[in-house]
């Protein structure tokens, strides 16, 4: 089973690498910003800075938004108890980032922005379907699920 979960990070890796070479959906018809970015809103997380361009919101397009929120709503106001639990987040939280990455049609600064937001998230969720303990796995779940509501921050 291990294995099979190995593979299918792999392949959502491999699918996050190349997600720029779908159809390209534009986030808004004006030139796009300067990319020069607020070190000032910086948000570190294992060892990735993301921040906001030049004090706005990163522009992300509709259905990046729309799966975003979709995992918004897989981990809020959940219950979690057991290592079971846990995992079973962390595989809810993986089919909802195969998804992200799997519709992304985002290219250009804000797409660098959003790997920077994502690749984060993938480690993350891969540390929580890996714990061996309830403690270990609440301690990141609660790491994942700030992670993940810092998106509203950044992009809109």
């Amino acid at each position: 089973m291990k294995t099979l979960t190995h593979a299918l990070q792999l392949i959502a890796a491999l699918t996050l690498i190349s997600c720029q070479s779908g159809s390209v959906e534009t986030t808004n018809n004006a030139p796009q910003q300067d990319t020069v970015l607020n070190k000032e809103h910086a948000h570190e997380e294992d060892g990735h800075a993301l921040t906001l361009n030049n004090g706005a919101k990163w522009k992300a397009d509709s259905i990046t938004n729309v799966n975003v929120k979709a995992i918004i709503n897989t981990i809020d106001n959940k219950t979690l108890n057991s290592i079971s639990d846990y995992h079973a987040m962390g595989d809810a939280v993986q089919q909802g980032i195969n998804k992200l990455i799997e519709d992304c049609r985002m290219e250009g600064p804000d797409h660098d922005a959003l790997h920077g937001w994502l690749e984060p998230l993938i480690e993350m969720n891969k540390q929580l379907k890996d714990s061996k303990t309830v403690e270990e796995a609440k301690t990141v779940f609660l790491k994942e699920s700030q992670h993940i509501k810092i998106y509203l921050e950044y992009f809109e």
